[in-house]
């Protein structure tokens, strides 16, 4: 049965089916050629394409001219036509020939405000694709983003297999050739690592492993696969109860969340960007006030604490955005790495700094953390990403924290840096730190996270046990699918 045998039935009980069907105007369907690079390309809503959709139906006019490709649409679905697709398992779509999403090569959407994070994880598993770059085969869907929302592509990094950047034309073309070339002849067959602007090797593809890959690209072995001790978990620290906030904008972004977490845990939140996660570690730093609930430290309720009062009850912060609120640019290492504790003795003496004791400190950390910096003088902007998330980690771990929140502790720092980073906290956990790991990065859950909540809309759509999960299920949740009750 094909999918529209399947599909038909469905629209007459959907609002707008006319705008599932299809080739409007007189339009014809695409000559489908099996040896050509095939594009599904994503619209927000076939009724509502703006101007910032117009890059889209360039591109497939592009392809279609194109000798090697051939381009197709599909259209978000709304909840009405998702909800029946799921109970029925009918895949996503092209409206003009209606094939299955699967049997294209390559799905790409226009990522603005019409078609969110959420969206895109939502389409690539309606596509029936793994939801991770990482799971998918070679013959999967390859799933690429362009559009003014990719400028900053960490937050979808784990779910694209590529990102168009300004005029897509040119890639676009580019793209259509590889792919047309490896249904040909398959994909290459070696694997070359540039390191230093020197070549470091070059390896087959087939057998070839991460780890083999890792210790090219960084020049060292690197533990890719952390080792999680086994620890007592202890008494609960942290409580969130029913807890409500609103971002700056005046929209929504936590919907009555209560969690717990506990001495030697570490709970991971998972989540696209956007969900609710900066609010939330924002909400328990004391950087933005709740709307309702409460949230209690130690047992006692904390909720209209300052930041100094959470700072001095044990609660410490790694924010998302490091050189915004982590550090003070213009302020050296030695300088960031007192900035919470410079009132307090052994850095200040009757309302004078004590730089001896600020320099020997710097020093036992720069040492300690192994950060690369010509000087604890050297002001911090001048270091690389992965060495002022050190100085941040080292300031934050020094002073023994009984709750630490850690939000994306490793964007944009390199493979190397993340190994010391994780470790460094997993050593935290061993300590009985109550460790609150907030990532975009599925692995990074997986990888350090005992229990592992995920976000959707600020609302929780489940708690699992890390042991007791997949990427596939925590991909369905993140896209808004909640936990089915045990």
């Amino acid at each position: 049965m094909t999918v529209w045998n399947r599909l038909e039935p469905l629209l007459s009980k959907v609002q707008k089916p006319a705008r599932y069907i299809g080739c409007e105007d007189g339009a014809q369907i695409p000559e489908h050629r099996p040896q050509a690079a095939a594009w599904l390309l994503g619209y927000p809503d076939t009724y509502e394409i703006g101007l910032p959709n117009q890059g889209l139906q360039i591109l497939r006019e592009i392809i279609n001219e194109h000798p090697l490709g051939v381009a197709e649409r599909t259209y978000a679905p709304w909840t009405d036509l998702e909800e029946l697709l799921r109970a029925n398992d009918v895949p996503l779509f092209s409206v003009d020939s209606h094939r299955a999403a699967a049997d294209f090569d390559i799905m790409a959407f226009n990522l603005s405000a019409e078609l969110t994070y959420t969206n895109l994880v939502n389409l690539i598993d309606l596509a029936g694709c793994p939801i991770r770059s990482a799971d998918r085969d070679p013959h999967h869907l390859l799933i690429g983003v362009g559009g003014h929302c990719t400028y900053n592509p960490e937050p979808i990094a784990d779910f694209v297999d590529f990102v168009v950047l300004g005029d897509g034309e040119e890639v676009v073309s580019e793209i259509t050739e590889v792919v047309a070339a490896w249904k040909v002849a398959g994909k290459p067959d070696r694997i070359s690592v540039l390191r230093g602007g020197a070549l470091v090797g070059t390896v087959p593809n087939e057998g070839v492993t991460r780890q083999q890959l890792a210790r090219m690209m960084v020049g060292r072995e690197l533990l890719l696969e952390r080792k999680r001790v086994p620890v007592q978990v202890g008494e609960t620290l942290l409580s969130l109860n029913d807890v409500e906030a609103y971002r700056i904008t005046g929209t929504r972004a936590l919907y009555h969340l209560t969690q717990t977490l506990r001495g030697g845990e570490i709970l991971g939140i998972a989540g696209v960007s956007g969900n609710g996660q900066r609010t939330l570690a924002e909400v328990i730093a004391g950087l933005r006030d709740l709307r309702d609930g409460h949230i209690t430290l130690l047992g006692a309720d904390i909720t209209a604490w300052s930041v100094g009062q959470r700072i001095e009850a044990g609660l410490r912060y790694i924010p998302e955005e490091r050189m915004h609120d982590g550090v003070i640019q213009e302020f050296s290492v030695a300088e960031n790495i007192i900035l919470q504790d410079h009132v307090r003795p052994p850095f200040s003496k009757s309302s004078f700094l004590d730089f001896k004791a600020i320099a020997r400190r710097s020093q036992d950390l720069v040492r300690e953390f192994r950060i690369k910096t010509p000087g604890i003088d050297t002001p911090i902007k001048n270091l690389s990403g992965g060495n002022i998330q050190k100085v941040i980690l080292a300031r934050e771990l020094s002073n023994n924290p009984t709750v630490l929140i850690a939000a994306q502790p490793t964007r944009g720092v390199d493979i190397g840096a993340t190994e010391y980073i994780h470790q460094r906290l997993l050593d935290q956990r061993s300590q009985g730190t109550a460790i609150l790991l907030i990532s975009e990065d599925l692995d990074e859950i997986l990888a350090l996270s005992d229990r592992i909540a995920v976000l959707y809309e600020g609302e929780v759509m489940g708690v699992v046990q890390r042991d007791e999960t997949n990427a596939e299920e925590l991909g369905l949740m993140m896209a808004g699918v909640r936990q089915a009750a045990e």
